[in-house]
């Protein structure tokens, strides 16, 4: 019935968790696992080779091409429903899949339901959701064939949608020059022209722990956010100089041409060792989800000597690479140090030497 596609790039530590504690705690609904892998470089490959589980299929792609490999990946699907879920949601309640799968046929004309988030002042995506649903009162609440659902604007961290209409539209797009873009956006828009709704199921969170506090963000996640400031800094200063015409703010507000300049200012995360912080977050996790219970059926391949010991030089591999980077940013700090003292050094004589000269 239910078919999940994950899209992951050097984020092992949180595709560990989103195996264990999210795709782990699915039900016998869902039927097939897509994984795809652009092309990691951080010992996912072995992690995900290691996996056994009937519904499971891992594409290791050669290059990363983003959230445009969301396209194939569904593509690969069979079932009737399609379940698109980020590699950094690390947590769900048991059964979150059959949940989701209740709500979506109850409710006519949904086209997008996703999870809602945990509210994690470290985490971007569900503090952006904060400011929508609290100072823009971007989302509206109804309560639709005894399911309370939240419509207004509805990302892809954890969301599904039918086959049958996914097939109507045509799908994900793929764009041309971006490697990460909102591709969850432009269905979105794709659904609303057919006639159908996105929302956000009430009752269902999960824990979504994004960059920059939980991971390195990606150059390409970079280039898209800094494209996009630059879209809509000329954007608001069009709708600014049209708000100050006379009476265009209050006909704005009564009929909704346009939304307001937004306000957004992202909070400043601090910056901590990502497994360090994950650690403590994970213990102190307290919200919709219940805390840790691993109880997961995608469980280690028992592998060969042979196959151990390609996994064993890989392993070898990686930490020599790690080692390295380790070695290399020690003797940036060292000489960088030494840069320092040297400075300070000339200072100091720089001072005696004036000190003598005024006496």
């Amino acid at each position: 019935m239910i078919a999940v596609v994950v899209v992951t790039y050097n984020r092992l530590h949180l595709l560990r968790r989103c195996v264990d504690d999210v795709l782990g705690r699915t039900s016998e609904k869902t039927r097939e696992i897509v994984v795809w892998d652009n092309a990691s470089d951080d010992g996912t490959r072995e992690y995900l080779d290691a996996l056994d589980d009937p519904r499971l299929r891992i594409v290791h792609h050669p290059e990363n091409i983003g959230t445009n490999a969301y396209a194939p990946a569904f593509a690969l699907t069979t079932q009737d429903y399609l379940v698109e879920l980020d590699d950094d949601v690390i947590e769900a309640p048991h059964g979150w899949d059959e949940q989701m799968l209740d709500a979506f046929v109850r409710i006519p004309k949904m086209g997008y339901l996703s999870a809602g988030l945990v509210d994690d002042p470290n985490d971007s995506a569900s503090q952006y959701v904060k400011y929508l649903r609290e100072e823009r009162n971007a989302y509206t609440r109804r309560e639709i064939e005894g399911v309370a659902i939240l419509e207004g604007p509805t990302g892809g961290g954890c969301t599904m949608t039918s086959r049958e209409l996914y097939e109507r539209i045509g799908g994900f797009r793929q764009h041309e020059k971006l490697v990460f873009w909102h591709e969850d956006a432009a269905y979105v828009r794709d659904l609303q022209r057919l006639g159908y709704r996105s929302a956000v199921l009430q009752d269902l969170s999960v824990w979504h722990a994004g960059s920059p506090y939980y991971s390195m963000t990606s150059p390409g996640k970079i280039a898209f956010h800094e494209r996009q400031a630059r879209v809509n800094a000329r954007k608001d200063f069009v709708k600014r100089v049209l708000l100050r015409a006379p009476f265009v703010a209050a006909l704005n507000e009564r009929h909704g041409w346009f939304e307001p300049p937004h306000t957004y200012h992202p909070p400043q995360f601090p910056s901590v060792p990502v497994r360090g912080a994950l650690n403590r977050q994970l213990r102190a996790f307290q919200g919709d989800c219940g805390g840790r219970v691993r109880l997961s059926r995608l469980r280690p391949r028992r592998t060969s000597r042979r196959s151990s010991a390609r996994a064993a030089a890989s392993g070898t591999k990686a930490a020599a690479r790690a080692a390295a980077r380790e070695r290399n940013a020690t003797a940036g700090a060292r000489a960088a140090a030494r840069a320092r003292l040297r400075a300070s050094g000339d200072r100091e004589r720089r001072a005696a030497s004036a000190s003598v000269s005024v006496r």
